[in-house]
């Protein structure tokens, strides 16, 4: 009999048994046993490859569990929020808020506002989450019915005290009460006392004047009036020699003192000199309030001795 290796019985051929019938079978046996040889060994590798494909996917998994991190990026309106956690969390995002309305009516009254409020039920139901509406009235306005849209998120009603929102249309039955008055704070300083008024504006007679006569009175600078004077120098000029001129105390504390004259009437007794043409007076040392009058050599006291002179400390 013929020996065979596993090399040489996939190859063999039947007829090589020499029409043995039993050889042939047996030939086909080893031959199928050898296929199933060959069979086994890439089923064994194919599996040990698997194995070791598992075994690093288990490693690869069990250590990044709870490592791996993910950026998400979640939009809401005009605001983007970036999140950033593990990658097996759960994330459990807030209901997006509702778009602003505007066109809404508020209402303000009982010290709060009721808003939104709508002219019609169609109006309150296309912005109710629930398409349904409730009413609210008032007997401030009774012609007006207020529609508000159920489960809005942010209504508004009166009870709450809270004020209207900014884009509402205000329609307020009842004027909103005044600003009560502020608390002082124990801690707030004293505010500042009042400023004093201001000074009085006292008119003065100027340091250097005309003093005229029109046969009736004298007249400093044209006027007839009383002025203010202080205990200064006064120069006087166009003192006519028709109407020789003192100045005279009337009341109070006060000496007129003749600096200098450049005309001089020394007759008429008692109350000689008189001074003419260009005179300077000085009233230093009169006290505030003392009253001065003027007197002519050839007429006297002309009519009360207008202009009088006040002394004012303020001159």
């Amino acid at each position: 009999m013929k020996q065979w290796t596993f090399q040489t019985l996939n190859s063999a051929d039947t007829a090589e048994e020499g029409g043995d019938k039993s050889g042939t079978q047996r030939l086909g046996e080893l031959q199928y046993a050898n296929r199933l040889k060959y069979i086994s060994i890439v089923l064994g590798v194919l599996g040990v490859l698997l194995s070791a494909v598992g075994i690093i996917v288990a490693i690869v998994l069990s250590t990044g569990k709870g490592d791996a991190v993910t950026t998400l990026s979640v939009t809401q309106g005009n605001v983007t929020t970036v999140i950033t956690t593990t990658t097996d969390a759960e994330i459990i995002l807030p209901p997006s808020a509702p778009p602003p309305i505007t066109g809404a009516v508020g209402v303000y009254s009982d010290g709060g506002c009721t808003w939104p409020c709508y002219a019609t039920a169609s109006e309150a139901t296309a912005v109710s989450p629930t398409a349904s509406y409730h009413d609210h009235v008032w007997v401030g306005i009774p012609a007006y019915v207020c529609h508000m849209p159920d489960g809005f998120t942010g209504a508004l009603h009166a009870a709450a005290g809270a004020p209207c929102p900014t884009q509402a249309i205000m329609l307020s039955p009842t004027t909103p009460p005044p600003p009560g008055p502020l608390t002082p704070s124990p801690f707030a300083p004293s505010p500042p006392p009042p400023s004093p008024p201001p000074p009085e504006t006292v008119a003065c007679l100027a340091s250097s004047a005309a003093l005229t006569n029109n046969n009736v009175n004298y007249l400093l600078d044209g006027s007839s009036s009383t002025v203010n004077v202080g205990a200064n120098s006064y120069t006087l000029s166009s003192v006519p020699s028709s109407h020789p001129v003192k100045l005279e105390t009337s009341s109070g504390s006060c000496t007129p003192t003749i600096v200098s004259a450049s005309g001089q009437v020394t007759s008429g007794g008692y109350y000689s000199p008189w001074y003419y043409g260009t005179i300077v007076y000085s009233l230093a040392g009169c006290a505030d309030g003392a009253s001065l009058f003027w007197r002519c050599r050839y007429h006297g006291v002309m009519n009360g001795g207008l202009p009088l002179l006040s002394v004012n400390a303020a001159c």
